[in-house]
């Protein structure tokens, strides 16, 4: 006897297009909210707020740093967007492939890959959006001199 679930049932989109999508929806903010904790630690600290610090990093390392972890996180970024909109692209060409000839044979049935389909749009348009402001923020901090990134912290 068929039962619905093995006859008309679809297959659910692969893990890694699963986990593209969580790289977007999830790894791209988390990429921008720890390259403006890291680059406020390092501003900081080579700024020590007019006392001297025994350790203090110099501005040249902290730039230096600064500059070099930018271009790490905005790879990063970049590339779990990349993996978002891929995981987009697959889970339309998916929807379209599974997709009924006529409305009235799905049974209501939206399946994974409609839900996948709409996490996947989610996680392609909030990693760009946040990777664009990744670029606004590390343009701000590479661009800005020292004594303009040091006046809030004082």
């Amino acid at each position: 006897m068929n039962t619905p679930e093995t006859s008309s049932a679809r297959p659910r989109p692969p893990l890694a297009l699963r986990l593209y999508t969580w790289a977007g929806i999830v790894g791209v903010p988390a990429v921008w909210t720890l390259h403006l904790l890291a680059s406020a630690m390092l501003i900081t600290t080579a700024c020590a707020g007019g006392v001297v610090q025994r350790n203090a990093l110099s501005w040249p390392v902290v730039e230096t740093a600064v500059r070099t972890l930018s271009a790490l996180a905005f790879a990063l970024a970049l590339v779990c967007t990349l993996l978002a909109w891929r995981a987009w692209r697959a889970a339309a060409d998916a929807a379209h492939a599974y997709a009924p000839v006529n409305a009235a044979s799905s049974n209501g049935e939206a399946g994974d890959h409609g839900k996948h389909r709409f996490l996947a749009l989610s996680g392609a348009m909030v990693s760009a959006g946040f990777t664009v402001a990744l670029m606004f923020t590390a343009s701000v901090i590479v661009a800005a001199s020292p004594s303009q990134l040091c006046a809030p912290f004082r």
